[in-house]
C-alpha cells in the first residue's frame, strides 16, 4: 500500500512538470518589503512578463485610483501619497494563459506611526492614559515618565494607570514604534495662542534633555528667517 502511494505521488508530479514544461508559466518576481512615512510614495514591482496582471491588497483585488492606486493592472503597482491606512500585504497574481498562472510571494507596506494621540479617563482618583496611532503594522508602545529634564521607561503597553495627583505633577510620553519609524506624544499641553496680522506668538514646549521637532499642520517646520 505504502509502494503504491509513493508511485501515485510520483505520478502526479511527472503529470505537473509535463504540463508546466508543454503549456509555460510565469513565475512572478519576488516582492520586496516597503518601508514609508504618511505622504510618501512607494512601488511594487512584480517583473515584466508577457501576461495579464491583478494586484492584491490582503487579498483582495485592488483597483486603480486617481491619485493614489495605479497600474493594479500591471507589473508595477505605485502608491502614490501613502496613508496611514494603506500599510498591509500585497501580492501580484500572474496570467499567461492555460497552466500558467501563479502567485507571487506577499510583501509588507510598513507605515510609520502617525497622528498620535493621548486619550485619559478618570474614575475616582485613578486615570488611565491611553496612547494611539495609525499606521503598522505592529505598532508597540512605550511610556517613559520626565524626571530633572529626563525620560525614564515606565511600562510598554498602550495603557498608562496612575493616580491623578502623579499626573498634576509629572509628565509622561508615550513612543508608538513599528518597524518603519516613531513617534513621540506627551500629556504637555501647548496653549493656543491669539493674534493679530503682524503680531508676534510663541509656543513653549518645555525645557528636556532631548531632540525638539515642531510640526504645523502635521508638517515638519524649518526656519524661515525673519519670521
Amino acid at each position: 500500500a505504502v509502494e503504491e502511494s509513493t508511485s501515485s505521488t510520483m505520478r502526479f508530479f511527472v503529470l505537473q512538470l509535463m504540463t508546466y514544461l508543454l503549456l509555460g508559466s510565469t513565475i512572478a518576481q519576488e516582492l520586496s518589503d516597503q518601508f514609508t512615512n504618511v505622504g510618501d510614495n512607494v512601488t511594487f514591482n512584480c517583473g515584466e512578463f508577457d501576461a495579464e496582471y491583478v494586484w492584491l491588497y490582503n487579498n483582495t483585488m485592488l483597483v486603480d485610483e486617481p491619485g493614489h492606486i495605479s497600474g493594479a493592472n500591471s507589473s508595477v503597482l505605485y502608491i502614490t501619497n501613502v496613508t496611514s491606512t494603506d500599510w498591509g500585504t500585497y501580492g501580484c497574481y500572474v496570467n499567461n494563459g492555460p497552466g500558467g498562472s501563479v502567485n507571487s510571494d506577499e510583501a509588507t507596506l510598513h507605515v510609520s506611526p502617525h497622528n498620535a494621540v493621548i486619550s485619559e479617563e478618570t474614575v475616582n482618583n485613578t486615570v488611565t492614559l491611553t496612547c494611539y496611532a495609525d499606521g503598522g503594522p505592529g505598532n508597540s508602545y512605550s511610556w517613559y515618565h520626565l524626571r530633572n529634564g529626563r525620560l525614564f521607561y515606565v511600562s510598554f503597553s498602550e495603557h498608562l494607570v496612575r493616580s491623578s495627583t502623579a499626573l498634576d505633577t509629572n509628565l509622561y510620553v508615550c513612543r508608538i514604534s513599528n518597524r518603519a519609524g516613531f513617534v513621540n506624544v506627551s500629556t504637555l499641553e501647548v496653549s493656543d495662542q491669539f493674534a493679530n496680522v503682524g503680531d508676534s506668538v510663541s509656543f513653549n514646549c518645555g525645557e528636556f534633555d532631548a531632540e525638539y521637532v515642531w510640526l504645523y499642520n502635521n508638517t515638519m517646520l524649518v526656519d524661515e528667517p525673519g519670521h
